[in-house]
């Protein structure tokens, strides 16, 4: 009876499921239609996406398959235990759990036509939201076709592909001309399209890492003026703590191009002007740089005992950091126009021509070393703005705890300053 028994379950695991090949029947026997979670559970793409941990029961197999009458039970599974079999009705709505299976593997069936009538999003892939993204940076089909390397035919494909899945129009094509421009409708789907791309690239990122065994770098952005009196006392202190784990230190005058890079999950950290825009930034303040004047150690003010006032101020040829329009807007709100002469990019440059005397420097103080003997800094009768300094990261990527320790000795060092 045994024999006949497995030879019946051979025969039945051989033959095709007649309910499939009915038209219009309740289980539908497209494959492209049906979720198998078995075959993403052995690992489709690769390595296997869940692994059981030996010694424990393993979870529900879910897949679509034979009747559970005639199925193997699990391993450990308890002679009569009631399985649920969930299913989608044709119209798409979701009946309760209501029909314990006496065994076997549950069933999870529905149809990605079913998804996609209430959630239109479901077809939408990266490439078409890229396709939409390099059309609004470029402002033509054209462009964007150089830019990726496809035909136009096929960028204009992709568009007409994401339209139709999103259910409406997201570009403006005028007649008669080659530039085009995001409907509102297109703008604010490359809002959530944006935060969706950095994600994926965040995500990205961290496998890659995986891959290449490089979890134990980080990677860390800065602008020179904290890079000259912040980052020294954070690396040292962070490499007593974590002497196997490296830093990569990049630095960039522009705070923009480094909240891209964090962005884009080129880099892990990065120190910049506070406060920051973006949905996938997280930021922690860490301290207020105050601005302040410095002359020449030989400058007749040097000398003085008064504060430099507005008047006194808006007469004096400055020297400016170029990423920063502090001091222009500090004046401009008093009605008075900046002396600007230089605006330089590099901090040990402006000190140099600070103290050759061609001008004075209104510099946030981490700008420039208080230090030197050749500069003098002078007292403002009128207190401008500070500038924020934060630390920078990916909302949506994982913080190990190296990565959490370099943000609290960032804090620390910088509540000592």
């Amino acid at each position: 009876m045994h024999e006949a028994a497995d030879q019946k379950r051979v025969r039945k695991r051989a033959e095709p499921d007649a309910r499939a090949e009915q038209p219009g029947g309740e289980e539908d026997g497209d494959a492209d239609g049906d979720v198998r979670f078995a075959e993403r559970e052995r690992g489709l793409a690769g390595d296997p996406l869940v692994q059981h941990v030996p010694g424990r029961e393993p979870e529900p197999r879910l897949e679509q398959g034979d009747d559970a009458r005639g199925e193997e039970k699990e391993p450990g599974e308890e002679p009569g235990k009631a399985r649920w079999q969930v299913a989608l009705d044709p119209r798409g709505r979701t009946h309760a759990p209501t029909v314990p299976c006496a065994s076997g593997p549950d069933k999870l069936l529905f149809s990605m036509e079913a998804i996609s009538d209430s959630f239109r999003w479901a077809g939408v892939e990266l490439r078409h939201l890229v396709a939409l993204r390099t059309v609004a940076d470029e402002g033509s089909l054209a462009g964007a076709a150089r830019r990726l390397g496809y035909s136009q035919p096929a960028v204009s494909q992709q568009l007409a592909t994401l339209e139709r899945l999103v259910g409406a129009r997201l570009v403006e094509r005028r007649p008669g001309a080659r530039e085009v421009a995001l409907t509102p409708a297109g703008r604010r789907v490359l809002l959530h399209g944006e935060a969706m791309l950095a994600r994926a690239q965040a995500a990205d990122a961290e496998l890659r890492g995986l891959e290449r065994g490089t979890v134990g770098t980080l990677r860390l952005g800065t602008i020179p003026s904290v890079g000259a009196r912040v980052v020294p006392l954070v690396l040292s202190r962070f490499a007593l703590a974590w002497p196997d784990v490296a830093i990569e230190l990049v630095e960039a005058s522009d705070d923009l191009r480094l909240l891209a890079q964090v962005e884009a999950a080129e880099l892990d950290f990065a120190f910049a002007s506070s406060p920051v825009d973006g949905s996938t930034l997280q930021s922690l303040l860490l301290l207020e740089d105050p601005y302040v004047l410095f002359v020449a150690a030989d400058s007749p003010l040097a000398g003085s005992k008064r504060k430099v006032g507005l008047s006194r101020l808006a007469k004096l040829p400055l020297i400016v950091c170029d990423q920063s329009l502090a001091p222009e807007a500090l004046l401009r709100s008093h009605g008075i126009d900046a002396q600007i002469r230089y605006r330089v990019d590099d901090n040990a440059t402006l000190a140099g021509l600070v103290a050759a005397g061609l001008g004075a420097g209104l510099v946030p103080r981490l700008a420039i070393d208080g230090g030197r003997p050749d500069l003098v800094e002078l007292e403002l009768a009128v207190e401008l703005p500070p500038r924020r300094i934060a630390l920078i990261w990916h909302r949506d990527r994982e913080q190990s705890e190296a990565s959490r320790e370099l943000v609290e000795i960032a804090a620390a060092v910088c509540a000592g300053l």
